[in-house]
């Protein structure tokens, strides 16, 4: 096969895998929709978007530990979004992993200093953490 040809292929798989993830979005299919964001993460694993959809459908589908290593990408790819720094935040602080939570959101802070999102975040981080 040529490249030009698994090009062609491996474009319209993604793009089926795309329109269909995006109904099991939309229709609340997490579980199915987390596989198929990941699939097609995977296909493209620098695209920014697809690593933020799939940590975004695991998180959903309740995947946690799936979703921090694809909001981890995401930083990977970006590590000038602030956005990025407060969604892998926000997945370490449901892991429980509180210490890299607040650094990822400091981090985000630096980046956009007035993200009302992450200061919220922040704060909710510090109450768990000063009891």
């Amino acid at each position: 096969m040529e490249i030009d040809e698994f090009d062609n292929k491996l474009e319209i798989t993604y793009k089926i895998i795309q329109n269909f993830e995006k109904t099991n979005s939309q229709t609340k299919r997490f579980k199915e929709a987390a596989a198929h964001y990941e699939k097609a993460a995977q296909l493209r694993p620098m695209d920014f978007e697809l690593a933020v959809a799939a940590a975004t459908a695991m998180r959903q589908a309740e995947r946690f530990e799936e979703s921090e290593i694809w909001y981890r990408r995401a930083v990977d790819i970006k590590p000038m979004d602030a956005r990025s720094y407060t969604n892998l935040g926000a997945i370490l602080h449901l892991n429980g992993k509180y210490a890299e939570a607040a650094s990822s959101y400091r981090h985000a802070l630096k980046l956009q200093p007035n993200d009302a999102t992450t200061i919220t975040n922040l704060h909710k981080l510090h109450a768990i953490t000063a009891t």
